[in-house]
């Protein structure tokens, strides 16, 4: 059987070996060819260029890798997806802090988005029983307490 931590530490090295490939077998053959063709010359790139683009690409793209298994395994891959649906209605409100606001419907599609996640995240047992209020309960208790102190069997 394997363990909780080696069956996580399976699945982000899964998520970063199809990375590796993925990267290698589709952008590489990309690069060389406009490289070759003087399209995109790579040769003319400094250091702190190269450096930049390297340091992009950990923050964009493993870190949120990285951080997209890690909701999964926190939570579901429902919600971890849904989660990921929220970059739709933070980038309406920072295109309106910035200047450039959306139109009325792209604010309604961010507000049926914050709908749709508040909703997946509410369980699915929540409205099903009725709350009980706190006498009620109280009640409920002090007949347990009672029951146990006779020693009688409990049924609930």
């Amino acid at each position: 059987m394997i363990l909780m931590e080696e069956a996580k530490l399976a699945l982000l090295s899964f998520w970063v070996i199809l990375d590796f490939f993925f990267n290698l077998l589709i952008f590489l053959p990309v690069a060389i060819v406009l490289d070759f063709g003087n399209l995109e010359p790579f040769h003319m790139l400094t250091w702190k260029q190269f450096g930049l683009i390297v340091s992009k690409g950990l923050l964009d793209n493993v870190l949120s890798d990285y951080l997209q298994v890690k909701a999964t395994q926190l939570t579901s891959t429902t919600v971890a997806t849904a989660g990921l649906s929220i970059q739709v209605p933070i980038a309406a409100v920072v295109d309106s802090f910035t200047g450039r606001a959306p139109h009325r419907l792209e604010y309604l599609g961010a507000a049926a988005v914050m709908f749709g996640f508040v909703g997946i995240n509410i369980p699915s047992d929540a409205f099903d029983h009725p709350q009980e209020t706190a006498p009620e309960q109280d009640a409920k208790n002090a007949i347990l307490t009672a029951e146990i102190e006779l020693g009688r069997e409990i049924v609930l």
